[in-house]
């Protein structure tokens, strides 16, 4: 360990590091500046938590901090270097002369540690691979100081360092006065998502003008308590009451501080006029809507909004536990941007022609732009776009198959990758399939033969729609994925039983697959099989895994990345395939071995914590990190979209602003850490 770091102080080089950081101090603050959370610190606070510290210099491979040290004492800034973070002490190889002007410098050597023989699901042993890489204005035994702890991993000069070391008690004075830093300190890296966010509506804003958050609560929407009746009363009597309030809904129950039994809306009062006027006369209970959708007052405006563009209506109840507390109206959320969800949903899904449908679908970039200003995260935004795609997809079908009479038998169809997680954004392409019933192979043929002219004229408008063609023929109108119940049993079976590396990867994403079109039965029965398939095939699962491993994640380090840039040797990151995919593959690994159902990248990490195979901490670190990328590159997508610029999943980190640039190493950090513990349980 370095000997600034050991009881035995030598005082004259502490005293030398004190004095080099008091003659750089300005430039020292200025440095920081350009990195969390030192940008948003007062300056007179940085100033005093800089002046306290001292400067320190660690050759390349010396070891730091480890948590053989102790309680920590001190808090490390980088200020100029790469530092490397192991979880276990790496062993650094002695120096090997081969001649008097020729030797191989020391080098660390990773020793490896074999995992226990795989059960279910095998603890997870710790890797001595480096799991991440600290440069400029990173911070490290920050989060063991305030535990007052011994830092738990063990942190390597990667190159020659520079720190600026600064004592507990004097960290801990400028903590209490700098809420920045507070922040920072007590939420780590979970804390900058806000500011990441704050950027993304800010871009948002220069291109609108938004009202209110999609993040309000409805209890704030609530405008005025709700008009009431009992389901007896006359039609007619019901809508001279509603035409006195001025609402355009009313809310039936026969107690009047019941539960809503019933809701009926001007959109019903048309039905009724258009159809049978007589029903004027009869009483609310016959044409109320039964059991009308209800959230509970704490419930965000985008929860109503999804419901609503779901189910296509227009009112939803608010409730305070039993208690109605009122009602909104799409009118109420119509705020929240200009090309409003419900209306582009029902649009959509209702659209009368081919034509309609695709013109449509032009709005949906707007939309996402405006939900962005709003305060939409990453999640909320995919949630948005796989629905419009859900409806889009759903009116495709509706509308081809009004060309196909001859087409009498039920058929289901199904999504994969992409759409089956419910994950898509605005430049996805497709991934679908049919699944039919058929006795004998005869029949599967025959209905095969019907089906596939179908479904090349539903890819084919699905593709002018703006779901783009799927390069791998991944599509309903391949004859490999239109296929009767059976052969999909079969066609699984084989796969899991020959588990070979290049089948799998091209076949990983049927694995996320989602039932959009269709009765339905079929397909539970073909998910039922597939889910038992999966934990039974230990085999299968092991291939699986390693397939999940296959696109490391690289290990960015910032000054590395701007330097190359000065040299004119830029490097890139893959957002898709290094940062996303890592996330997609190795949760579904974990997922689809323990049984889990769901297809969502999010909802397979909280069953994974619910199952204890992540604690609470991965979970969030994974959930966060997997969203940040998402919303990276929706980012860049965007502004692709808006210059005109072909679209691409290649960002350089070194064009990245101190925010971004430290979220995206650690998100790529989370991606290798998952990957690791894949490794160690398949024993990869």
């Amino acid at each position: 360990m370095s000997r600034f770091l050991q009881p035995d102080i030598d005082h004259d080089l502490l005293q030398a590091g004190q004095e080099a950081v008091k003659q750089n101090l300005q430039g020292l603050i200025h440095l920081l500046q350009a990195y969390p959370p030192f940008d948003r610190m007062h300056s007179d606070n940085l100033q005093a938590l800089l002046s306290r510290g001292a400067l320190a210099f660690y050759a390349k491979d010396t070891a730091i901090l480890s948590p053989d040290d102790g309680v920590s004492q001190h808090v490390h800034i980088i200020r100029q270097g790469s530092v490397a973070v192991y979880p276990q002490q790496p062993v650094v190889a002695p120096v090997v002369s081969t001649s008097a002007t020729d030797s191989v410098a020391d080098t660390p050597n990773i020793s490896t540690q074999i995992p226990p023989p795989l059960t279910e699901l095998p603890p997870v042993v710790p890797s001595t691979v480096s799991e991440a890489y600290l440069g400029p204005g990173d911070m490290f035994a920050l989060d063991a100081l305030l535990k007052e702890k011994a830092v738990k991993r063990f942190y390597v000069a990667d190159e020659d360092v520079f720190c600026i070391i600064i004592d507990k008690s004097d960290f801990l004075d400028i903590l209490k006065r700098s809420e920045p830093l507070r922040l920072f300190a007590f939420r780590g890296v979970s804390s900058l998502f806000g500011q990441i966010y704050e950027q993304a509506r800010q871009t948002a804003y220069e291109q609108s003008s938004p009202s209110i958050s999609l993040n309000a609560k409805l209890a704030g929407l609530v405008q005025r308590p709700a008009v009431r009746c009992h389901p007896s009363i006359v039609v007619h009597e019901a809508v001279a009451l509603m035409h006195r309030e001025a609402v355009t809904s009313i809310v039936i129950s026969r107690h009047p501080q019941g539960k809503p039994e019933g809701i009926f809306t001007l959109r019903d009062l048309r039905r009724i006029v258009a159809s049978d006027v007589t029903a004027l006369q009869g009483p609310m209970g016959a044409v109320m809507t039964e059991q009308p959708i209800c959230l509970g007052e704490n419930a965000s405006a985008f929860e109503a909004t999804m419901l609503m563009a779901q189910h296509h209506i227009g009112h939803i109840c608010v409730m305070d536990g039993e208690t109605l507390k009122g009602v909104i109206s799409e009118r109420d959320v119509f705020a929240l941007q200009r090309v409003d969800l419900v209306q582009l949903s029902r649009q959509l899904r209702y659209a009368t022609d081919k034509q309609q449908l695709i013109e449509t679908r032009d709005d949906i970039p707007a939309l996402v732009t405006m939900m962005l200003a709003h305060g939409a995260s990453a999640s909320q935004l995919m949630d948005v776009v796989t629905q419009l795609n859900d409806h889009t997809s759903s009116r495709a079908i509706e509308l081809c198959l009004r060309d196909h009479p001859h087409i009498d038998f039920d058929f289901n169809w199904m999504l994969f990758g992409s759409e089956g997680r419910g994950e898509q954004t605005l430049f996805s392409d497709q991934d679908n399939a049919m699944l039919f019933e058929a006795d004998g192979p005869d029949q599967a043929e025959a209905r095969r033969t019907q089906l596939l002219p179908l479904a090349k004229e539903i890819n084919q408008l699905l593709d002018a729609c703006g779901l783009a063609w799927c390069k791998g023929n991944i599509m309903a109108s391949n004859p490999e994925l239109c296929l009767s119940l059976q052969e999909w049993q079969d066609k699984f079976s084989q796969l899991m039983n020959n588990p070979s590396p290049r089948h799998l990867l091209e076949s990983s994403i049927y694995f996320d697959l989602r039932h959009l079109w269709g009765e339905g039965d079929a397909f539970e029965q073909f998910r039922a099989f597939l889910r038992q398939e999966c934990v039974t095939h230990t085999r299968f699962q092991r291939a699986l895994a390693r397939v999940a491993v296959l696109n490391k994640p690289p290990a960015v380090d910032h000054l590395r990345s701007i330097l190359g840039a000065t040299l004119g040797t830029r490097t890139s990151v893959d957002l898709k395939y290094q940062g996303i995919n890592p996330f997609v593959n190795g949760v579904r690994v974990l997922a689809l071995t323990i049984g889990c159902q769901d297809s969502n990248t999010h909802a397979r990490i909280q069953f994974l914590r619910r199952k204890g195979v992540f604690s609470s901490a991965d979970a969030r670190g994974y959930s966060q990190a997997f969203n940040y990328l998402q919303l990276l590159r929706m980012q860049q997508h965007q502004e692709q979209r808006v210059t005109d610029q072909p679209f691409s999943n290649h960002v350089e980190p070194s064009r990245l602003d101190p925010i971004d640039n430290r979220m995206l190493r650690e998100s790529l950090r989370q991606a290798r850490q998952l990957q690791t513990m894949i490794k160690l349980r398949y024993r990869i």
